[in-house]
């Protein structure tokens, strides 16, 4: 892996850079490795809470309904 490192005045490693293509390639393994493993992403996980919360609720979607408006 090519990438390359900022540093501070003393020398302490406070970042790194990562060339565009390599970065695309570790999203996309971990993409796979999240489908593999059935990991929800940070988003699918947004998504699982504001649904359990609409349950909690009482705000039930018929399955007719859902199919319909889909």
């Amino acid at each position: 892996m090519n990438v390359k490192y900022i540093t501070d005045d003393s020398g302490k490693r406070t970042a790194v850079i990562v060339p565009l293509e390599e970065w695309k390639s570790i999203t996309a393994k971990i993409k796979v490795l999240r489908e593999d493993l059935e990991i929800l992403s940070p988003e699918d996980e947004i998504d699982r809470r504001e649904a359990y919360d609409e349950l909690k609720r009482g705000e039930t979607l018929n399955l007719r309904e859902a199919i319909k408006n889909w």
